[in-house]
């Protein structure tokens, strides 16, 4: 009965910790798994004995998941949403803290909680929102000529708050985000942004060429296919007419309409080991979201590489940028954003280290570190 405790030397103090989220964090997938790999990476770093519980994709080979994930991390594979409850069952002693991302995956947790409140006494639930999918819904719903009105905006938005109410503390990525939980009455809101590394001496202007968009586009109405699409259609031609530059696409692509742009001046790549290379090459990055929530990875990531961008003004407000980068609120006009940055070695440099700086401030990884230390701090 103690084989679980006994199979390791626990450090006197060590907090065990689950970690349930769709799946393994690769990098390559985007949609906040580049930050909950930082997250578990600072939980391994801080002494925690750390669970990884892949709920909705628990099927995962053992060489690709030890490739990112730190060999302490134990991985709960092959279980998935049917297999939780018997698993929290078995470990209901164990554990110190629960850490539940993503809405879907706090109501599989909520119903466990529900009919087996004593498993969870005396522990930590923490939901990490990862992003307001209901702020998502609302902001496509106004792209796509049909919004919402304020009843049913603020409806979707009480529905996702309410997944919380067995959390002892909630996660966001952004303060914005952290506002709306504040607003609607929750307490103990922790904001975890992301965690990165300014690289340094990276080509200069003359030295690189050409576009670049990073992300995952499972579909052609993931919000990432919808901005390439918008882009490609309305915004590339207008550049093309200009000159001869090119767009490297990197991430998952099983987009059609997407696919269908594929041309000798539009390349797509697909998943690549590593996009140091193409951030590294290219003179311009873009981000077209039109739709989305939390903060964008990539975008903190181009910058973190010495890669300036043109944004939409939705990004803008996620980041809480404006002089560190170009922003572009219709085709014509990210386009034009799009042709200056190109061109003007001066303009270039300038939104270059303005953004090196802001992902220096905003993507500390000190600060991550503490701010993953106080979520896990014992209250008073």
């Amino acid at each position: 009965s103690n084989v679980l405790f006994a199979r390791q030397r626990f450090k006197k103090g060590c907090r065990r910790i689950l970690f349930i989220d769709d799946r393994l964090p690769r990098r390559d997938l985007g949609s906040g798994f580049p930050r909950a790999l930082e997250f578990i990476k600072s939980l391994d770093q801080v002494g925690c004995f750390v669970t990884h519980y892949p709920l909705q994709f628990p099927h995962e080979l053992w060489e690709e998941a030890r490739k990112f994930l730190p060999e302490t991390v134990e991985i709960a594979a092959n279980r998935g949403v049917f297999g939780l409850q018997d698993f929290l069952e078995e470990r209901q002693n164990f554990y110190h803290a629960i850490i539940v991302s993503r809405p879907h995956n706090m109501v599989v947790v909520n119903s466990i909680v529900s009919c087996h409140p004593e498993w969870f006494s005396g522990k930590m639930l923490v939901y990490d929102a990862e992003a307001m999918f209901s702020l998502r819904e609302i902001v496509q719903a106004e792209v796509n000529g049909k919004p919402f009105s304020p009843e049913k905006s603020d409806l979707l938005i009480h529905e996702e708050l309410a997944i919380t109410k067995y959390a002892n503390r909630i996660i966001t990525v952004s303060q914005a985000e952290a506002d709306h939980f504040v607003r609607y009455g929750k307490e103990n809101v922790f904001v975890l942004g992301h965690a990165l590394d300014i690289v340094e001496k990276t080509p200069g202007f003359q030295e690189r060429a050409g576009y670049l968009f990073v992300g995952a586009m499972p579909s052609d109405s993931s919000p990432n296919a919808d901005s390439l699409i918008w882009f490609l259609r309305h915004v590339w031609p207008i550049i093309s007419a200009q000159g001869s530059a090119h767009l490297d696409i990197i991430g998952l692509c099983e987009a059609p309409a997407v696919l269908g742009f594929a041309s000798d001046r539009v390349r797509i790549h697909g998943r690549v080991d590593s996009v140091s290379a193409f951030y590294a090459s290219a003179r311009l990055f873009i981000v077209p979201t039109r739709f989305a929530a939390g903060i964008p990875h990539k975008a903190h990531e181009a910058a973190a590489q010495g890669l300036p961008m043109v944004v939409t003004p939705l990004i803008a407000s996620q980041l809480g940028w404006q002089d560190e980068i170009a922003v572009g609120d219709s085709a014509i006009s990210f386009a034009k954003a799009c042709l200056a940055l190109y061109n003007d070695s001066a303009l270039w440099t300038a939104k270059r280290l303005s953004a090196l700086q802001a992902v220096e401030r905003d993507c500390n990884r000190q600060r991550f570190q503490q701010t993953v230390e106080s979520i896990l701090a014992e209250q008073d």
